[in-house]
């Protein structure tokens, strides 16, 4: 039986109203009872997300995996080299294997977004954007990071014209033309090289004295002849008509504070995705990542993370850790369900 329900709300104007409600309040307790409760809903469909599903399958957990997109930040890797079965594969076809993996364990990835949770008699009810609500047992939030902005004049009015935050992405359109990479560390370092063959010139803009990060990366990077690199300084401003123009420069680069180019490729970090951390009440450092315990519980009864949105695996937020941290979550919570059940 379909778990997904659709509620409908009817706002009255009047106490006298209530009655008029599409559901009573007993009618809906008694209808939501009804409904199958999961033992898991696994929120994101990245690296962790897939493999605390995979795990979920062998342990016999009744779960979901619901995400946005498929794959989440990882699928824009245009280069993974560290994961310990591939020598080298993209991030897309990375995350497609763990996608094939966990469809051969019999589960479907279902994509939606989550607005809100909420706790109600020992069960969490989620509701999706597309107006349905899970009821489950348990949550695991793998929901990731999210990019860092700019935030400077143009950034905004620009984004999908010339202004991206991925180059795997959106690489192909700039073939022979002209670039700004923003960052310094690993992934400016791979977006840089990466449209050093397709770009006609890359401008890759430090805001230290140096690139940081892979010894691997820098090495290529320099021995690249269209990539310049500009250190100690920073965009200020994205200028354009119908698409990005030029940019405004905080230190002058050959004199100039202007460079003309067609595209900026963010690549400034990331912040975890904080969207729940209010409504499940859970406790986060001061970066805003998730607090976890080794079992990557979280303060909330029947909460767990998992992935680059916590403050597991010391911080090391690598493609492979967030795997490892999606299996510990999920052995853990098949031993909270199976004591739940047994209590």
């Amino acid at each position: 039986m379909d778990p997904a329900v659709r509620v409908v709300v009817v706002v009255t104007k009047s106490g006298s109203d209530k009655n008029l409600s599409l559901f009573k309040l007993s009618s809906m307790t008694k209808f939501l009872k009804k409904k199958t409760i999961l033992d898991l809903i696994i929120i994101g469909t990245g690296p962790s997300g897939m493999t605390a599903s995979i795990y979920a399958s062998r342990y016999g957990l009744k779960h979901m995996i619901i995400g946005e997109v498929v794959g989440g930040l990882a699928i824009m890797a245009h280069q993974v080299c560290n994961f310990p079965t591939e020598e080298s594969i993209t991030g897309v076809k990375l995350l497609q294997k763990m996608r094939d993996v966990v469809e051969a364990n019999g589960k479907q990835v279902s994509i939606d977004e989550v607005l809100k949770i909420k706790r109600e008699a020992g069960v969490f009810h989620v509701y999706t954007r597309s107006g349905k609500i899970f009821l489950t047992l348990s949550i695991l939030l793998a929901t990731g990071t999210a990019h860092n902005k700019l935030n400077v004049p143009g950034e905004k009015k620009y984004l999908g014209k010339g202004v991206t935050y991925c180059s795997t992405c959106d690489g192909a359109f700039f073939k022979n033309k002209r670039v700004a990479v923003i960052g310094g560390g690993d992934s400016a370092n791979v977006a840089s090289l990466y449209m050093s063959n397709i770009a006609s010139k890359v401008y890759q803009i430090v805001q230290g004295s140096a690139r940081r990060g892979d010894a691997v990366w820098i090495k290529k990077l320099n021995n690249k002849k269209n990539v310049v690199l500009l250190v100690n300084n920073t965009i200020e401003e994205i200028i354009g008509n119908d698409c990005v123009e030029k940019v405004r420069l905080k230190n002058s680069y050959n004199g100039e504070t202007h460079v003309a180019l067609e595209g900026v490729f963010v690549e400034i970090g990331t912040v975890p995705v904080k969207v729940f951390v209010n409504q499940l009440e859970l406790k986060i450092d001061d970066g805003g990542f998730i607090n976890v315990q080794k079992d990557q519980s979280t303060n909330t009864e029947g909460v767990w993370a998992s992935g680059d949105n916590t403050t597991g695996s010391n911080k090391f937020r690598q493609i492979i850790t967030a795997c490892s941290e999606g299996a510990i979550a999920a052995e853990s919570i098949s031993k909270y369900i199976k004591a739940k059940k047994s209590a």
